[in-house]
């Protein structure tokens, strides 16, 4: 637990520290340097991203969200998640079993009979 609280704690202090970064900033006449180096960053994590888990809160997911993931190798939903599960390492609308997400390395289940704009 305690590995746990630490990370939050870290997870908390780069946010808020980034957070007041950004609010200066953009205050500032550096904003467009701003936007390309948050642009950067962003990437970089997209690039980096093995694994993406989706939480039991997560209502809807965009077509877009995963766009430049491209090592990304497991997909993980919250068995609580009302909206979506996970089948075959691809993310299925639960009610519809529409792909909504998959990876590279998927294994699309048979009963699925529509795969979402933006899937791959």
């Amino acid at each position: 637990m305690r590995n746990v609280d630490s990370k939050l704690l870290l997870g908390l202090v780069v946010g808020a520290a980034v957070g007041a970064a950004v609010g200066y900033l953009a205050a500032t006449d550096k904003r467009e340097q701003l936007l390309e180096e948050l642009n950067g960053v962003v990437g970089k994590v997209k690039e980096l991203s093995e694994k993406v888990h989706i939480p039991k809160n997560v209502e809807t997911i965009y077509s877009s969200f995963l766009a430049g993931c491209t090592n990304l190798q497991s997909l993980t939903v919250d068995a609580e998640n009302p909206f979506y599960k996970i089948d075959g390492n691809c993310i299925l609308e639960k009610e519809t079993n529409v792909l909504a997400v998959g990876t590279d390395n998927a294994q699309i289940p048979e009963y699925v009979k529509e795969i979402g704009h933006g899937a791959f």
